[in-house]
This record gives C-alpha cells, sequence and structure tokens, in this order.
C-alpha cells in the first residue's frame, strides 16, 4: 500500500509515526490528516523524509537546476549542499541544459532531501520545444525521474481553454514556465494537456514508487497588477478534480499555488480559494508583493512568504536576489534560503503564537550569553560571522541598559 493508502485503512505506518513525533503530535493525528489529504509524508529511497500540510510546520523548498545557457552540474550540486544545510527540506530540479539525467542524478547525490521534478521540463528540453514532445517520450521522461529516485512531480494537469484564454489577457500574461510549455503543447496538438489526458496512466506510475504529485500553478501572476482573478479561480477548482482523482488512486497530492506575484492585500484570500476547494497542502513560491525590488526579490518573498505561509501555505519556496535577473549564484542561494526559513518561521508563529526559540534567544540575550544565542539563531554561522566579541554589542557599548543587575523574581504575595 502507498502511505496514502495505508492512513485510510487505519495503520500508522513507521514512516508517520516517526514524522509525528518530530511534528510533536501523535501518530494517530497525522495519520488522519494523511488520509483526509490535508497532509502529505513525501519520502523515496535513501531520502530524508517529511510531513506536509494539515496545520504542522512551515516547510521549505529550494529551487537549483541548470539553464541553457549555464550548464554547470558541480555549482548546482554545491547549491543543492548550502541549500540543505541553511534549513531547505525538499529541492526542485528546474533543470533544462546540458544531460539532464546526469543533472538530476548529480543533485540526488549533493543531499538526502527529497527531489521534486517538472517531466515537461526535460522532455522540451529533449525534444527541441514543447511542441515537438510526444507522449512517448514525456511518459519516458516521468518514468526516468521516478526510477531516479524523485519524491515528487509537477504536472501541469490544471488546466483547459477557458483558463488559458484568461491567463492571456492579463497585463504580463501566461507566466509559468511549465504552463506556457503545456500550453503550447496543447495548442499545437489541439488537445487537453499532455499528462492530464492519461492521468490515470500518470497516477499507476506515481503510486508505484508512492511519489506525490504536485498540481503545477499555471495561474500565477506575472506581477501585482494581475490580480485575484476568473484564473486562479478556476485552476482551483479545476486542481481539485485532478486531486480527487489522485487520491482516489492512492496518490498523495500537493498543489502550487499563490506562486509568482501577489499584491500584499490579496495573499491571504489567494490562500483562502485553492484551500477552500479540499484543504490540500499548499506549494506557494513566494510570492512577491511587490514588482519594484529587483535584486532584492529575496526580502519581497519574505514578506509574502510570511503572509502566504500564516494564512495556510505550507511549502515555501525560495526566491532569491537573481529573481528575474539571472542563474542564482551561491551567494544568492544562501540569501534566499535564509530568507525563506525566515518567512517559514513567520508563518508558524503567526499561526501557533510566540515560539519557544525566541524565548530561548530571548533568555540567552538578557544574561549576554553569546554561545546561547548562536545556538537559538537560524542562522548561527551569519551570527557567529557578525558577532565583534566583548560583553554587550557595539551599539550601546558602555550604555547597554541590560548591564542593570537581573532583579529577583518577585517574592510571595502576602
Amino acid at each position: 500500500m502507498t502511505e496514502l493508502e495505508a492512513a485510510r485503512s487505519g495503520h500508522v505506518t513507521d514512516l508517520v509515526a516517526a514524522l509525528a513525533v518530530e511534528e510533536g503530535i501523535e501518530p494517530e493525528h497525522l495519520r488522519r490528516l494523511v488520509a483526509a489529504g490535508t497532509a502529505v509524508v513525501m519520502a523515496g529511497p535513501d531520502r530524508r523524509p517529511l510531513a506536509i500540510g494539515g496545520g504542522l510546520s512551515v516547510k521549505v523548498n529550494a529551487n537549483v537546476g541548470t539553464s541553457t545557457s549555464a550548464a554547470d552540474i558541480d555549482l548546482e550540486v554545491r547549491k543543492t549542499a548550502l541549500a540543505a544545510e541553511l534549513g531547505a527540506r525538499t529541492i526542485s530540479d528546474c533543470s533544462v541544459g546540458g544531460d539532464l539525467d546526469r543533472v538530476r542524478r548529480a543533485l540526488l547525490g549533493a543531499s538526502s532531501l527529497p527531489v521534486i521534478t517538472v517531466p515537461m521540463y526535460q522532455a522540451a528540453a529533449e525534444a527541441g520545444g514543447a511542441a515537438a514532445v510526444t507522449d512517448e517520450l514525456l511518459f519516458d521522461v516521468l518514468e526516468r525521474q521516478l526510477v531516479d529516485g524523485a519524491s515528487g512531480v509537477v504536472i501541469h494537469a490544471a488546466m483547459d481553454p477557458a483558463l488559458l484564454a484568461v491567463l492571456r489577457s492579463r497585463i504580463m500574461g501566461l507566466v509559468s514556465r511549465g504552463g506556457q510549455l503545456t500550453a503550447r503543447w496543447m495548442d499545437a496538438r489541439g488537445r487537453g494537456t499532455p499528462l492530464g489526458d492519461r492521468l490515470d496512466d500518470v497516477l499507476a506510475l506515481l503510486k508505484r514508487r508512492d511519489a506525490v504529485l504536485v498540481i503545477g500553478n499555471t495561474a500565477r501572476s506575472g506581477c501585482v497588477h494581475d490580480r485575484l482573478d476568473e484564473g486562479h479561480r478556476r485552476e482551483a477548482v479545476l486542481g481539485e478534480e485532478v486531486a480527487r482523482r489522485a487520491s482516489t488512486a492512492g496518490v498523495q497530492v500537493i498543489v502550487e499555488a499563490v506562486g509568482g506575484h501577489v499584491h500584499v492585500g490579496d495573499v491571504g484570500e489567494h490562500v483562502r480559494v485553492y484551500k477552500s476547494q479540499g484543504g490540500r497542502p499548499i506549494f506557494a513560491a513566494g510570492p512577491l508583493t511587490i514588482d519594484v525590488a529587483m535584486g532584492h526579490d529575496h526580502l519581497t518573498a519574505v514578506v509574502g512568504g510570511s503572509l502566504a505561509a500564516g494564512a495556510g501555505a505550507d511549502l515555501l519556496c525560495y526566491i532569491t536576489p537573481a529573481e528575474h535577473l539571472g542563474l542564482p549564484t551561491l551567494d544568492d542561494v544562501r540569501d534566499g534560503t535564509i530568507a525563506c526559513v525566515i518567512a517559514a518561521y513567520h508563518g508558524d508563529a503567526m499561526r501557533r503564537g510566540p515560539m519557544p526559540r525566541d524565548l530561548e534567544l530571548a533568555r540567552a540575550r538578557r544574561r549576554f550569553d553569546w554561545s546561547g544565542q548562536f545556538r537559538a539563531a537560524l542562522n548561527p554561522r551569519r551570527a557567529m560571522e557578525r558577532h565583534e566579541p566583548g560583553e554587550g554589542c557595539s551599539m550601546c557599548g558602555e550604555f547597554c541598559p541590560m548591564r542593570e543587575p537581573i532583579p529577583p523574581p518577585p517574592g510571595p504575595r502576602g
């Protein structure tokens, strides 16, 4: 049985039991979440498993991968290892350049994190364009990715001509790369989505490997003036139709949504639109809440990611300072990952209230306990690098207000 089928049968698997401990909840509670489809457990051969959704802790994804102009596998391997070190819990292979099978296998070997793939990217690269992709090539690519150990697969199946008409009328048009490739294939063939039309065959392959279906976010907006519209609402409905079929087949589902550019006042409503369909775990890229922060979009994504996570998004994809500008460097990956970790932490705090880790750091700071502060920090290495030796901090120096003696605890009231 898949994890979903086991959960529905009432069986708490070893994986669910272990992840419940990690999340600080009862195994039976996690089993019920998985059975209902409001949470998923993502694993795979030699992968570090995790649970996503259902009000559990917010997780971070890092996008890595080659482009048609830069296919340095060693660099992408180092990016993967760095993102894993800094707190990412999943890796998405977005490669479109070079030997893509070799790239994927290298990324799988770079960390123990689950890897998410996008079959249409590789198929379009190998065919020389989306319109030239055949059913046989696309299914061959999907199977190769699953055999290599992909834990999740992004399929842009929540699409139809009515949706595309709305997206193409926007200021920025259709900006999802996977969605655009799929739309070109649909235009060339006069058919529905290439994998959506054969969804039962796709689900059979995913079920065999117990991989998670990630329903791609074709309706993401390319600018904040392309606001919540019928395209988003239609995608949410179409996505839930696909999700129900997957669940019936025993395949777990994550829904990509709230990605791209979302006006700061709309983020919560975006989450609610998608969550209202089936309560599935939401995978959000960003979102970016303003368009004009080029070179600093990882900071904008902290705002959008925090709001999205607080409203119910479950897996945040990092945005780096290179967004819209170029392929991320190692420094960009570092900044993007930490920014997303901060956004995820904000989301947890918004859902749960002040976090114990903040209290731990505050108490260490009150005692001038620097090692305790570094242990509690989200990025201890960065904190240690920036620290100037001394008892206090250089900003206040001898006028530090915390140099006053710590008062004794209040005595009993008499």
